[in-house]
């Protein structure tokens, strides 16, 4: 036989164990969820089509693994994200913020604080640990008061964007969806965060601005 026989067969035995590993994934992170979500009182959905669109994620996104239901008091969802491969948590509120964006910094791609245009605090500490972007400032200050930038500075991986509907809540751990297990302490982490925020915000922003 001609090496080139060889070699596809090699191509072919290599795309076949790949697929079943993630076929195998799949279906343990499957199981893996839908018992957390029986254990949480929560629904679980292999995949919702129209759960990025109806919260603006980036087009072609697709969420699987879905839990909704209502937590601590609030309505909440928890999805898988691809493509991304991110563990994404949501929870609704009905005022219309501005979009605020609170993203750790990447020591191997680091902009000076000076030049990468984000919002400096009175806390260096949460400063060099989180790039803040936000067209309200104003807003951005209210929201990243003191307690709140001590509670981040625990989860130094967590992505946090506030928008118009929702707070929404990623784990960018090296690209890889969040442990099943570590799921119930970082969705008590987003409601925290929705907790911490001021009240008087939620007043403010009850009506869509013009």
């Amino acid at each position: 036989m001609s090496a080139e026989f060889w070699i596809m067969l090699f191509i072919l035995l290599f795309a076949a164990l790949w697929l079943l590993g993630m076929l195998a994934f799949e279906w343990l992170r499957q199981r893996q969820v839908r018992t957390l979500a029986a254990a949480l009182g929560l629904r679980f959905r292999r995949r919702d089509p129209d759960l990025p669109r109806r919260y603006g994620l980036p087009r072609l996104s697709v969420a699987r693994n879905v839990l909704d239901g209502r937590h601590e008091g609030y309505p909440i969802w928890v999805f898988d994200w691809y493509p991304r491969h991110y563990t994404c948590f949501l929870v609704e509120h009905q005022s219309f913020f501005p979009a605020l964006h609170i993203h750790p910094r990447d020591e191997e791609t680091h902009i000076p604080l000076a030049e990468d245009g984000g919002i400096a605090f009175e806390s260096v500490e949460f400063t060099r640990a989180f790039h803040v972007q936000c067209a309200d400032r104003k807003f951005a200050y209210a929201v990243c008061h003191p307690r709140i930038m001590e509670y981040l500075l625990r989860y130094p991986d967590s992505v946090v964007d506030i928008e118009a509907g929702c707070i929404e809540l990623s784990i960018t751990r090296n690209r890889h969806f969040l442990p099943a297990k570590e799921i119930p302490e970082r969705l008590h982490e987003l409601v925290e965060i929705r907790n911490l925020l001021p009240a008087y915000l939620f007043a403010d922003y009850a009506k869509e601005r013009p």
